[in-house]
């Protein structure tokens, strides 16, 4: 006999086009994490090289799957990975920079900014006052 799963946080992915998208998504965090100044990579060919798909259809599904584009999810997840590296290590802006794969920090300021509202510096004095006002 069969018992059901109730769990929300367990999702069964059974759509091989969703699986597709977590692949997709997958590969961008490993690429955001794996790459440093001397290793920066095109997402597209990133991506064509590593799953059996066109760039194009992998657009097309991951924009139909997320409501999002792939070049706005990896910039996200690139923020997401610079905020990690603010908050946790004491590495400067030019290392930071380099370690998150941008060409300059200036880049990487602007793309920081446009997406928090938030200088690199001012998020990382922020995050260090409510670290130390919690304690």
């Amino acid at each position: 006999m069969a018992q059901s799963l109730n769990c929300p946080e367990l999702e069964i992915i059974n759509d091989d086009q969703m699986i597709v998208v977590e692949k997709t998504k997958d590969l961008i965090v490993k690429l955001i994490r794996t790459t440093d100044g001397d290793n920066r990579m095109n997402i597209s060919d990133y991506l064509e090289q590593h799953l059996p798909y066109s760039y194009t259809y992998l657009s097309r599904i991951f924009t139909e799957y997320t409501h999002m584009g792939i070049e706005k999810f990896f910039i996200l997840k690139k923020i997401e990975f610079v905020k990690e590296l603010l908050t946790t290590s004491n590495l400067t802006l030019t290392e930071i920079s380099y370690k998150s794969g941008y060409k300059s920090v200036a880049h990487l300021s602007k793309q920081f900014k446009n997406t928090t509202g938030f200088s690199p510096t001012r998020f990382r004095t922020l995050k260090q006052k409510m670290s130390a006002s919690n304690k």
